[in-house]
């Protein structure tokens, strides 16, 4: 009987590495690595091959299966091609560590800026005279120049900016840029006076140019300058005074709402909203609104060299373009803001200084920017709506709603 080829022969050695998996196996390339063998070209005495894999000392070579040089060819590429990758990391961790030290230094060196006023300077140097802006609403408020709003009025400030200039010898004038409706009788009247003792202090020239709008309490200011200018376009005028109250109690009425007064007299709490004003309350503040009403002709009378009669007739509270005040002696010239700087330049021999009344820093600005782009509630609009009524004050204030 025949016996096949592998009968009665002694089995071969399996070989120390095979490529392929027992039948019905799938092959599995991780359970088939390289098992240490003989020597391979290269290795050192102490069985270290040149790619790294340890064999015993003075075993004969053996070739790795295709599939795994190929393994190794691959890791070995990656592993130079990682390395540029490594360099590129490192020096991207080294500039980031820098700018994070750098952003360190700086806030710690100016810290203390983000709480600091911004651009704040009302000494003026030697041999300059200044010009004094007064922009906006003529009020006083508790926050003054905390206000979020930079751009807006500050009297404070601009009332002892004035007061200080007349104990400044190096000053030489001061030069008033006026844009505002006006505002207040007693925060206009203030701005007056200080001028006014600027002026008997010093004997130094006081110039005023009115430029988009310049009416009520804004006139009031420039009746104590020198000079007064104007653009041809200018609104002015709104010579006068009034009260403004809120008479709610029409609409409690219909609401349901009955509005409590306790008071201590008759005409206390005059203008409590929700409660009508009689006559005689009526009267009181008339009172006081035409005693404001002749102060203020009576400056300008005087700032204007102009009988009384003459600025009552004008000052029935209407505006005039700047040509109409011109004519009508309100107004001394008509001209630009480059010109009358440049005039003024000469007039005093002196270049001119712009103080700076913004205290508020720069978290504050940041905060009030938050702040004013949130919506607000139908609490929040109510207040405000409060805020905006009628304060019962006498206001020398031009008003397109009101005159």
């Amino acid at each position: 009987m025949k016996l096949n080829d592998s009968q009665g022969k002694s089995p071969k050695a399996a070989p120390a590495y095979s490529n392929y998996s027992r039948p019905g196996e799938a092959y599995d390339p991780l359970a088939h690595q390289p098992q240490p063998g003989p020597a391979i070209r290269g290795a050192d005495k102490t069985g270290k091959s040149s790619i790294g894999q340890d064999t015993p000392a003075g075993g004969k070579a053996v070739a790795l299966p295709r599939r795994d040089k190929a393994r190794r060819d691959v890791g070995q590429k990656a592993e130079r091609a990682g390395r540029p990758a490594q360099w590129v990391i490192a020096v991207c961790l080294v500039v980031l560590v820098g700018l994070l030290l750098w952003m360190l230094y700086s806030a710690a060196s100016g810290i203390s800026g983000l709480f600091s006023p911004g651009a704040y300077y009302t000494t003026p140097p030697s041999g300059t005279f200044s010009v004094v802006s007064v922009v906006g609403t003529i009020q006083s408020s508790a926050n003054d120049a905390y206000t979020t709003n930079a751009s807006s009025y500050q009297h404070s400030d601009t009332v002892s900016h004035i007061k200080a200039l007349a104990e400044n010898d190096g000053n030489t004038g001061i030069l008033l840029y006026m844009n505002t409706g006006g505002g207040g009788v007693y925060e206009s009247d203030e701005v007056y006076l200080a001028l006014m003792d600027y002026k008997e202090k010093t004997g130094r020239p006081v110039w005023a140019y009115m430029a988009n709008t310049c009416a009520s309490g804004g006139y009031y200011i420039c009746a104590a300058a020198d000079h007064i200018t104007a653009n041809r376009n200018t609104t002015t005028g709104s010579i006068g005074v009034y009260i403004a109250l809120t008479d709610t109690s029409g609409l409690y009425e219909k609401l349901g709402i009955e509005s409590v007064l306790v008071r201590s007299g008759d005409n206390k709490g005059v203008g409590t909203s929700g409660v009508p004003i009689t006559e005689e309350q009526r009267a009181v503040y008339q009172s006081v609104v035409d005693e404001a009403y002749e102060q203020f002709i009576a400056l300008v009378a005087e700032g204007r060299e102009m009988p009384l009669d003459t600025v009552r007739q004008l000052a029935d509270g209407r505006i005039y373009t700047g040509l109409q005040a011109h004519d009508l002696g309100l107004v001394d010239e008509i001209t630009d803001w480059d010109t009358v700087l440049e005039a003024f330049k000469e007039e005093t021999g002196a270049e001119p200084f712009y103080p700076s009344f913004n205290r508020q820093s720069r978290i504050a600005k940041l905060i009030g920017g938050i702040f004013s782009e949130l919506p607000k509630s139908d609490a929040e609009a109510m207040l405000d709506a409060a805020e905006a009524l009628p304060s019962g004050v006498p206001m020398a204030l031009y008003d397109p709603a009101l005159g």
